[in-house]
């Protein structure tokens, strides 16, 4: 492992974006340069490269220049394959600020993305994690291609529903909507178990307070299946998960994605790791 951590004196800084990174030169750019539009909301970064070869490090800190030349940016590397679980973790294990937000190097953010999410931590004062609505880009989710694809969707029997479903799509894309997650702890966990399986909470803003000990991702039984969803789990246990009904995050899906090849799993499959995804579960409780 090479590089370090830089610190700031600064008391203000409460924000860390830990960005995970494996052969990140092709959508690097991108997520930096979202992060430089950044406003309302002081933030440091820290970016650990998996598997690390010259040109991956070297794509990075020369988008760390462009972009954020002036801002507290560490880049660490890591010469063996971690996978994406140890590799978040590593950044996890290193925050030093009250909040963290998980930004995976192909995804980008809106310009008040950070300030939306740090507010709705003031509003919600022992909240685990806030987050936001998530528009999906990529692998047939573009706007045409997306509405298309709803016109002749045989889930939905009703015409009209599918014309409704394609004007949506075709005004503001394919968007993930979430719900808060409130009430006592026994509260949170049904509602989450009933309909969280999508973890979009898990590119949020978190409080590591509220986490404590918790700020890990844990592995799973079946090649780390759903790990994110089941560390929304323990989120949901620790305190309410607050939504920002607005689009500020982003998400690439393209065919180097970790759980891009989840769509493809034969019945079987699915069902095996389905309920070692439920163990998992379970355990957490």
């Amino acid at each position: 492992m090479t590089g370090k951590y830089i610190t700031s004196d600064s008391e203000s800084v409460e924000v860390t974006v830990l960005v995970p990174a494996y052969r990140p030169g092709e959508w690097i750019d991108r997520l930096l340069s979202s992060l430089a539009e950044q406003e309302g909301c002081s933030f440091r970064v820290a970016i650990s490269i998996d598997h690390s070869r010259g040109e991956d490090e070297a794509a990075v800190r020369q988008a760390v220049g462009r972009y954020l030349p002036s801002h507290d940016v560490s880049v660490v590397t890591h010469p063996n394959r971690l996978g994406w679980v140890d590799n978040t973790n590593h950044l996890l294990s290193d925050a030093r600020t009250r909040f963290v937000c998980v930004l995976p190097q192909d995804d980008y953010v809106g310009r008040h993305y950070l300030a939306r999410l740090r507010t709705a931590h003031e509003q919600h004062p022992g909240a685990s994690v806030t987050f936001c609505d998530m528009r999906l880009e990529g692998n047939g989710y573009g706007q045409w291609e997306a509405a298309w694809n709803a016109i002749w969707s045989s889930r939905l029997r009703n015409p009209l529903r599918r014309w409704r479903l394609a004007r949506e799509i075709w005004r503001e894309g394919v968007v993930i909507r979430a719900s808060s997650l409130c009430g006592d702890r026994d509260e949170r966990v049904r509602l989450f178990l009933l309909s969280y399986f999508n973890a979009v909470a898990f590119r949020g803003m978190i409080d590591t307070g509220v986490m404590g000990e918790h700020l890990r991702i844990r592995h799973g039984r079946d090649d780390d299946f759903a790990a994110d969803a089941v560390w929304m789990l323990v989120m949901a246990d620790r305190g309410p998960i607050i939504r920002v009904p607005e689009v500020l995050y982003f998400k690439c899906f393209h065919q180097r994605n970790t759980h891009t090849p989840w769509e493809d799993f034969p019945k079987d499959c699915l069902w095996s790791r389905w309920l070692a995804h439920c163990q998992d579960c379970h355990e957490q409780l």
